[in-house]
């Protein structure tokens, strides 16, 4: 038996957590994304516009995203996203007007209220949380980790812990708007 579990499971976690009489306010937030191929070297770094991205991949392919959809579990795709990644990708680099889309998905975010994820331990003890970090969990996933750890092993944090706490006190005060 562990001493210590960790739940990190993105948008899943409200639903597991809720049978144990832990509510958080977290949500699937869906995003969708579109590959685009056109001519090389159109994008040579990250762009980033109004909440929208473009990435260069090494196969000169282009990612174009995202979205920030409240819409349950559901992963489907829609026209009028497409189209309007579309043309933001444009917008952001005109040399993508040849383009064409070769893919386009969705995937689920754990939303949570302002973005600001859950980190530390639950009601119930050796319990503990790291989710709700929008769509920025692969960029806050090394601070999250250390955190985390240093909380589960008691030592001094790295950052203020306060803003992530995910007792009671801090559940019952956090705004329940994920989508804001």
């Amino acid at each position: 038996m562990a001493d210590h579990t960790v739940l990190a499971c993105g948008p899943w976690t409200r639903s597991l957590l809720s049978p144990l009489g832990i509510e958080v306010p977290i949500q699937p937030v869906r995003g969708q994304m579109l590959l685009l191929e056109g001519a090389p070297n159109v994008v040579d770094r990250v762009v980033l516009m109004g909440g929208h991205y473009l990435i260069p991949r090494q196969d000169g392919r282009v990612l174009a995203g995202s979205t920030f959809e409240s819409c349950g579990f559901d992963k489907s795709t829609t026209r009028a996203a497409r189209t309007q990644l579309q043309a933001c990708a444009l917008e952001m680099a005109p040399g993508l007007a040849q383009a064409r889309v070769i893919a386009h998905w969705a995937g689920l975010r754990p939303g949570s209220p302002h973005s600001i994820p859950f980190i530390g331990e639950t009601t119930l003890a050796g319990l503990w949380l790291n989710a709700g970090h929008g769509g920025n969990g692969v960029v806050l996933s090394p601070a999250s980790a250390r955190l985390l750890g240093e909380l589960m092993n008691n030592e001094s944090p790295c950052v203020d812990p306060a803003p992530y706490r995910c007792d009671n006190a801090s559940l019952a005060g956090r705004d329940q708007e994920v989508l804001s």
